[in-house]
């Protein structure tokens, strides 16, 4: 769960291993209150944040934020609790809150605002855009386009961010392994919406192609050979995004 949403930023894997961790409720709070005392970590509070954050509807975020707060009563809980409550009070729809939350991770306005936690941004994105057709979502078409050039943004800044912590001595198999999966979702989204891509928006995701293509193991990645008929044809930019 905390691979999947705080370093590969697959937000809708990491909800799925949050509500596996939390199948044997009683017994994974009491394992991790024991831990408490020798690793400087919650497991049990993280799983119920994940679950939270990557909830459909502000009725399944306020739940699990709900029997947090009670079983686990300290001020952070609280506050988490209740900003959820103050945000729904205020914005109809779950879209709207998960946008506000995804502020605290980083911003493409200032850079003194960025926070760099881009991969569970990506996560965040990732469960709003494979929600966007349903209640409490409903995206349009600007809304979706939007968020999913957060979303390839983000997946390039990320890529840099974990190359900067690599050996410089590695291959490019090793590469393709172990940071080809921060690109499969952005890829896999984008394969899906340039058949309904309007042409205004043409050359922005075309820009983006031609920064995956910068990948030195780019065609390593199955993703990738789905995308690359749509796009290669008429799109030879190879500009690299600021």
């Amino acid at each position: 769960m905390i691979l999947e949403y705080n370093h590969m930023g697959r937000g809708v894997e990491a909800r799925q291993s949050a509500l596996e961790s939390l199948k044997h409720n009683e017994e994974f709070k009491s394992i991790s209150k024991e831990l408490c005392s020798i690793l400087p970590f919650d497991f049990y509070t993280e799983s119920m944040d994940y679950t939270a954050m990557t909830s459909g509807s502000y009725e399944e975020n306020l739940q699990y934020l709900s029997q947090l707060r009670e079983q686990l009563p300290n001020e952070i809980n609280k506050r988490k609790y209740d900003e959820i409550k103050k945000i729904q009070a205020g914005c109809g729809r779950w879209y709207i809150a998960q946008r506000m939350i995804l502020g605290n991770y980083y911003s493409r306005v200032s850079d003194e605002l960025d926070n760099g936690k881009y991969a569970a941004a990506l996560s965040i994105i990732d469960v709003i855009l494979s929600n966007a057709e349903k209640t409490g979502y409903k995206l349009d078409y600007e809304e979706y386009t939007d968020l999913l050039d957060d979303m390839c943004i983000l997946s390039i800044k990320l890529l840099v961010q974990k190359e900067q912590c690599r050996p410089k001595e590695r291959s490019t198999n090793e590469d393709s392994v172990e940071l080809g999966c921060i690109i499969k979702k952005p890829l896999a989204y984008l394969t899906e919406f340039i058949p309904d891509c309007q042409p205004k928006d043409r050359p922005l995701f075309e820009n983006y192609y031609g920064n995956f293509a910068s990948i030195p193991w780019i065609n390593e990645v199955p993703e990738w050979k789905k995308l690359t008929p749509m796009l290669s044809k008429d799109s030879d930019t190879t500009t690299q995004v600021a």
